[in-house]
């Protein structure tokens, strides 16, 4: 991807509103959230990040439910994302927005109010992972 309009011909088809099982659909219908989302990406192009966007999905990550189930961890997904919301359902810390599965992007201010209120709750705090996302 040699330009800007390579770039944003790969996001448009990555993250087009039937792709996915229609898991973008929200966000591309919330034009000024795509727009923000495209453009913070564009700014911060690897020369890799088609590879690692394409590599990097569910289907190859680390399995994290052992680790997802502990108190220390918060999971947050949107209401409108079903196969995330189905794979969530079982953990206690989960927590839905309003949103599809760009949640930070199509929800910042639900999601930063229940980060903000699990990290406050009673002497919890968040894990991030690490470990478990190490090779």
């Amino acid at each position: 991807l040699a330009s800007d309009d390579d770039w944003r011909r790969f996001y448009d088809d990555w993250y087009a509103g039937d792709a996915k099982d229609g898991i973008w659909g929200r966000l591309r219908a919330d034009r000024a959230a795509y727009d923000a989302l495209l453009e913070r990406r564009l700014a911060r192009a690897p020369p890799d990040a088609a590879a690692s966007l394409e590599k990097a999905g569910l289907a190859r990550a680390p399995d994290l439910f052992d680790v997802a189930g502990g108190d220390d961890v918060l999971l947050v997904y949107g209401s409108a994302d079903a196969r995330v919301a189905g794979d969530c359902a079982a953990f206690p810390n989960a927590r839905p927005v309003d949103a599809g599965h760009a949640v930070l992007d199509e929800a910042p201010d639900a999601t930063a109010a229940v980060v903000g209120g699990f990290l406050n709750r009673g002497g919890g705090g968040v894990s991030f992972l690490s470990e478990a996302l190490e090779p």
